[in-house]
């Protein structure tokens, strides 16, 4: 779903959300369908009340993806480990994709036929981007 569309289909309960979300001294932001609520405290009421304004709208909460964090726990949205002051491709995500990185330079890149080989190199590539890319935006936000 394009995010253009998610936020206009989105936007009276955006309002409402917010709205309650502000009333509870939290912040609210959403990424297309992934919502995200921070604070000191996400108390139970809250909790309630969001999900009935989401059922109110005509949506349907996947219980399997909701998850309650504290400040020192792993906090993962949309890919991105948001603990921090600015969002970050998390630490073990990273060294995986280098470990494969390292992996295909070493001992496949020679195994494979040319097509499959430039396929990996063109993922490699692709994730090298992407790391560059989250990096970028958090320096030029600093």
């Amino acid at each position: 779903m394009s995010t253009d569309i998610a936020n206009l289909v989105c936007r009276k309960t955006d309002r409402r959300i917010k709205g309650l979300a502000e009333q509870f001294g939290l912040t609210y932001t959403r990424f297309v369908d992934d919502i995200t609520f921070s604070g000191d405290h996400i108390p139970k009421a809250f909790q309630i009340k969001v999900k009935q304004i989401i059922g109110q709208s005509g949506y349907k909460l996947n219980p399997k993806k909701e998850d309650l964090l504290g400040r020192h726990q792993s906090q993962i949205v949309t890919g991105l480990s948001v603990n921090r002051k600015r969002p970050k491709v998390p630490k073990k995500v990273k060294r995986k994709w280098r470990m494969d990185k390292y992996l295909f330079e070493k001992y496949e890149a020679d195994q494979l036929p040319r097509q499959l080989q430039d396929k990996k190199k063109q993922k490699i590539y692709g994730r090298e981007n992407y790391v560059g890319y989250v990096n970028r935006i958090q320096t030029a936000a600093q």
